[in-house]
């Protein structure tokens, strides 16, 4: 099948090498666009806090970030399963079958989010609380819809490879939408209001998320076209129902993808207890730095897992084994480069945010080796996504989340910054090779390093 054996690392071993070039282009592309997203992120954010104040600024951020979280939980883990059943469809040469799972993911997480938002709704008015509660859930509500359809769309779009398409709008279009509607108030365009800007956030996301379900649309449509021209035979006959086969994986998968997307979250509110205000600040800084490097190591499996899937429904182990290899010695790469130049100019780097922070060097370096442990470990979650073994990840999300908590509470208050980072450290090592260990007696195939 055409689009099958298109994969980024297939083929022949010359073809394998240029290929391994697209990969090393692809997250160099898109690891370039998360840091230039995190520039221009803290660009928008001065100046949306200029325009609007602190009281205005602190709803946009709650209706933005309980937005976020809405889509995640309301999507359950449908984009962590995209890859599996896709590829498990183009498998079996059954297109119908794949746009039927699509659409049930669909009208899954937008019928739970309806249901959220009517309990929402009929909260406000029983409560009598409507002054603006009644506009503030409805674009709490519509916001969280259309950051849903990014997060299906981009899983769709990284199932049929398109990892531009996948990962970009939401990279660089967010914070351009910020920009804009920033740009818009200072015009004078619209009232300099918490509301006023949520309305034009809000016309942004559509657009984005239409233009992206549009694209992904038309791409997998020429796809289907050209692998139709070149002799490829696909069932499109309607599938018999299969809402429980779908359904439990998505379900199953939703802890993991929790404690995945809100790592450095649950890390700065379980230090917070036993941390000063100013120590915080510094650990805060060193996590997002030490995680930009954690998102080449994702962007790196995401660009794999496609092949890695077909591999798991052709039954091919060696090329499994070789592609789960290339994903941990790719990713542990990556992350011992970005500890050494921690190791060099960390504290040149967190001197730009001032002399304050300097002091995290130590805990940086921590931090990013934490990375190295994550890249060696190998993309165990994924593997056991695709391989149907999501079941395994549901008490290793729990156990991480203990190891996080308590080695927090026992490290901090004794060594500051330092048993903070530790905690992060022990955790994401344990957390990642208890995967790795599920992972290999899963399938048979080791994800790590060792």
């Amino acid at each position: 099948m055409t689009h099958g054996d298109a994969g980024v690392l297939g083929g022949s071993r010359g073809s394998q090498i240029a290929r391994l070039g697209s990969v090393v282009t692809k997250v160099s592309t898109l690891g370039a666009a998360r840091i230039f997203a995190a520039g221009l992120g803290l660009v928008t954010q001065i100046l949306l806090a200029r325009a609007l104040g602190a009281s205005d600024l602190g709803l946009v951020y709650i209706v933005m970030s309980a937005a976020s979280v809405l889509a995640l939980v309301c999507g359950l883990g449908f984009p962590s399963v995209t890859i599996r059943f896709i590829a498990q469809y183009r498998a079996e040469a059954h297109r119908a079958a794949a746009d039927a799972f699509m659409r049930f993911s669909r009208i899954t997480s937008y019928t739970l989010l309806g249901v959220v938002m009517t309990v929402g709704l009929v909260a406000i008015l029983v409560s009598g609380n409507e002054d603006q509660g009644i506009y503030k859930a409805l674009l709490l509500g519509l916001t969280a819809a259309c950051y849903m359809a990014l997060r299906l769309n981009g899983a769709l779009a990284n199932a049929d490879r398109h990892f531009n398409l996948a990962y970009l709008p939401t990279l660089l279009g967010k914070p351009v939408i910020v920009l804009a509607g920033v740009a818009l108030m200072m015009a004078g365009a619209v009232g300099m209001t918490a509301l006023g800007f949520l309305a034009i956030h809000l016309i942004g996301v559509v657009l984005l998320a239409a233009w992206q379900a549009w694209r992904v649309r038309n791409l997998r449509r020429a796809t289907f076209a050209a692998e139709m021209a070149a002799g490829a035979r696909w069932e499109t006959r309607p599938p018999l129902p299969k809402r429980r086969t779908w359904l439990k994986p998505a379900v199953t998968m939703l802890p993991v993808a929790l404690f995945t997307a809100m790592f450095a979250d649950a890390c700065i509110l379980a230090a917070a207890p036993f941390l000063a205000p100013s120590d915080l600040a510094v650990f805060g800084i060193c996590l997002k730095l030490a995680f930009l490097v954690g998102f080449a190591i994702q962007v790196v499996s995401q660009v794999v897992l496609p092949d890695a899937a077909d591999a798991v429904f052709a039954e091919d182990k060696h090329e499994l084994r070789r592609l789960m290899r290339l994903t941990s010695w790719f990713g542990a790469g990556i992350a011992m480069v970005a500890l050494a130049s921690f190791a060099i100019l960390g504290e040149f780097v967190l001197s730009l945010f001032g002399d304050d922070f300097t002091p995290g060097w130590l805990c940086l370096l921590v931090l990013a080796a934490s990375q190295v442990m994550r890249g060696a470990m190998g993309p165990g979650s994924y593997l056991l996504a695709i391989s149907g073994g999501e079941r395994h990840t549901i008490p290793l999300s729990i156990l991480g989340v203990l190891l996080l908590v308590g080695l927090t509470a026992g490290l901090a208050p004794a060594y500051g910054l330092t048993g903070a980072a530790i905690a992060v450290l022990a955790t994401q090592t344990i957390w990642s090779a208890a995967l790795a260990v599920s992972a290999t007696r899963h399938t048979g195939v080791s994800p790590a390093l060792i």
